[in-house]
């Protein structure tokens, strides 16, 4: 009897174990999908609420970072037309460093003293006349290299212009150290979103087997009682 009562639970936990799959959700996945894409992983755990508040921050920080290097890229052609129209300068293809060199110097004769003065005091220490030329040859801005500001104003609205470009090239960076930080805090959540999602499928969606049997009678019955 007793074996047959057995094989009977057997068979009933087998044939009603789709009831028992609590549905749960996996941690690593929800952190996997917050990682990629915040708010995913809330989403995933049924963290609705949540989970948009991560999406809309990941887009409002893409929108400003993208922003943030248009007017970068704004701010660079100003300082390079501005440039060209006061720096009275005819260098045709001007680089990054050149760029820097006229914000650091009102004129090229001012930079290029400079240039000689360094020169003079190696000679001084021991180096030799053609060491002197190649450096001088360097770092000498003639020609179409030289510039002017003229003024002072000039010379300063130019570095202002430069600043804007560099603020808002810094400001960029700061976004994307935020979607850095929008992408943890939503892994964080979708976790705990998890837990509790999990924690609530238990309560609610649990499938048990009762059964009473009375040996006297040769008497027995089987409950399925589930949980909703």
């Amino acid at each position: 009897m007793m074996k047959r009562l057995l094989i009977t639970l057997l068979c009933l936990t087998f044939f009603f174990s789709p009831l028992l799959a609590d549905n749960s959700k996996s941690r690593l996945k929800a952190a996997l999908l917050s990682a990629a894409i915040p708010g995913m992983g809330e989403l995933y755990a049924s963290g609705k609420t949540s989970g948009m508040i991560s999406l809309t921050s990941e887009a409002l920080l893409w929108l400003g970072y993208y922003a943030n290097k248009q007017q970068a890229e704004w701010a660079k052609n100003n300082f390079q037309q501005y440039a060209r129209a006061y720096s009275n300068s005819s260098y045709a293809n001007p680089d990054e460093d050149y760029y820097d060199l006229i914000q650091n110097y009102q004129s090229s004769n001012v930079y290029n003293n400079n240039v000689l003065i360094y020169a003079r005091q190696g000679l001084y220490s021991g180096w030799s006349e053609q060491t002197y030329n190649q450096f001088v040859s360097s770092y000498l801005q003639t020609g179409s290299r030289s510039w002017n500001w003229e003024s002072e104003e000039n010379f300063i609205e130019y570095a202002r212009l430069r600043v804007d470009r560099n603020e808002y090239n810094i400001m960029a960076k700061f976004t994307i150290g935020a979607m850095v930080l929008n992408r943890i805090v939503s892994m964080i959540k979708a976790v705990h979103s998890v837990n509790v999602h999990n924690s609530d499928v238990i309560k609610t969606n649990t499938v048990s087997f009762l059964y009473d049997i009375n040996p006297i009678r040769m008497h027995a019955s089987f409950y399925l009682q589930k949980r909703f």
